[in-house]
Formats: C-alpha cells, structure tokens, sequence
C-alpha cells in the first residue's frame, strides 16, 4: 500500500490538519484531486506500471520525503538519486537568476519563495520542473499515475539553439510526490551535464577501452622486460666469453690476468685494441 498515499489522505481528510510539509500551492498539480479510496488508488498504480511495462518502461520509486523530483532527476542526470541536494541548488539557482521570468508565476514574495524551495524536503512542482527542464537541457515529460502511459500530463521544454537532450520521464502520484520512469535500453544518465563530446554509455564504453588499453600495455611491458632480461642473459654471456678469451689470449702471450682485465675496462668490446695493447710491451 502506498505510505505517501495513505499519510497524506488522512492529513487532508482530518479537520484542521496538513501534511508535515504541506505548502502553500504554486501550480495546478499541487491542487487536490477528488479523494478516492487506498484500495482504488493501488489498484490505479497497479494499472498504470502494467502499461508502463507494455511499452519496455518501468517506475524507479523515490523516497518520500520532499525531495522526490530532486531525486528522479539527479537518478537520470547523475545516476545517483543521492545528489538530489546538487539538482535542487542549481535549479534555485537558475530560478534566482531568471527571476524576472519565474517570479510572476509565483503566488508569494519571490525571495521567500526560493528561501522555502532551498530547504531540504521541500517538494518541488511546475516552477522546478521547467527550470531542471532549462538547467540540463531535456524536456521533462510528466505522466499521471491516473491518466495516460502514452500521452504526458504535461511536458516542458527548454527554449534553446543546440540538440535537447533525451527525455526525463517523471511519474506523477498526487500531491507533488514524483518518482522517476525508466527505459533500460536507453543510457541517459549524464545527458545534460554540458560535457563536450560526451554521449550516454560513452562512460562505460571507454572504461573498456581504458581495459583492453591497460591490458595490452602490460602485455607490452612483460615483453619488453622480458627482452631486456634475455638482453642482459645475453650481454652476461657474451662477457664471459670474452673474459675467458681475453684470459687465454694473455695467457699465450705472457700476460697477467690483471693486465687483461685492465685492457677490457678500457677497450669494451674493442678485441682487436684489447690484443694490440697486451701485445705492445
């Protein structure tokens, strides 16, 4: 059975009582609707997630505490319900700035108004939706949990030059309280950050690529010091024999083995010098 359902109905339906965050309203999804019975609306919702799931979506349900639409955004927009707090201050934000706009849709003093909205469980409605809708770019389509699953309630855009963004599905429960819809073949999360080049799911496909690349440079680095240590095996060798030579050519000449090494420390390589300079004396 839906809590936010419940507490809110038994607050409205008992004389004198208003939700715990209960506001003042700002736009018509706020008005009440005709009350209807717990076991009507169940079967409501019932209804509406079964077309839902007819068309490959589904409802992801949001906590509710007021902060409900900050969350079904920033679950699409950030991909963490969590960073609620972040939508909701640049949504203030943009409010603030566009005041001129947003300000004559408000029914109360404008700055008292953006006070209560920047408090943590303080629902959103209209005014927030079309400012998330600017701020991120993407039209923002709210469906009724008692209307239809093919047409939105309401849809708002941003009026702007470059391409909109996909779109945020949001599913409207009554009194303000949205949870998010979800299609799970489409990666929308980030869509609307404003990063140059980015795409939805870039992420995960160059955290692959970023894989394979690591996994190649190590296969790389192990050949290459395998190289270097069959290099050195070689090196090693080589200076063995020619230590065992540079011996042997001192001791048919007479020369100490001291001298021979000396003649190497200075020559390297160079036999031909190495045998000059042992011979010379």
């Amino acid at each position: 059975m839906d809590v936010h359902y419940n507490r809110v109905m038994k607050a409205l339906q008992t004389p004198g009582r208003k939700p715990h965050n209960y506001e003042p309203v700002n736009s018509d999804d706020e008005l009440d609707q005709q009350p209807i019975s717990a076991a009507e609306y169940v079967e409501l919702e019932r209804r509406f997630e079964e077309r839902l799931r007819a068309r490959g979506l589904h409802i992801r349900r949001m906590l509710d505490d007021g902060n409900c639409l900050f969350r079904s955004v920033s679950d699409r927009v950030y991909g963490d319900a969590e960073m609620h707090d972040v939508v909701r201050r640049l949504c203030l934000d943009h409010m603030e700035k566009e005041r001129d706009h947003f300000s004559q849709y408000v029914t109360e003093d404008f700055d008292a108004y953006l006070r209560r909205k920047r408090r943590d469980r303080v629902f959103g409605n209209h005014l927030e939706i079309q400012a998330i809708s600017e701020i991120y770019n993407r039209p923002v389509h709210v469906f009724d949990v008692r209307g239809d699953t093919e047409a939105p309630m309401n849809t708002f855009t941003a009026p702007s030059e470059g391409e909109a963004g996909a779109p945020l599905r949001l599913s409207y429960h009554g009194r303000s309280h949205y949870n998010v819809i979800v299609d799970p073949t489409v990666a929308d999360v980030g869509d609307g950050l404003g990063l140059p080049g980015f795409h939805p799911g870039l992420a995960d496909r160059m955290q692959v690529e970023q894989a394979q690349q690591a996994s190649e440079t190590s296969a790389i680095e192990s050949q290459l010091l395998l190289s270097a240590r069959d290099a050195s095996d070689v090196d090693a060798t080589q200076d063995a024999l020619l230590q065992a030579a540079l011996a042997a050519s001192a001791a048919e000449a007479g020369v100490g083995l001291p001298r021979a090494v000396q003649a190497h420390a200075q020559f390297g390589d160079d036999l031909d010098s190495m045998l000059e300079f042992l011979t010379s004396d």
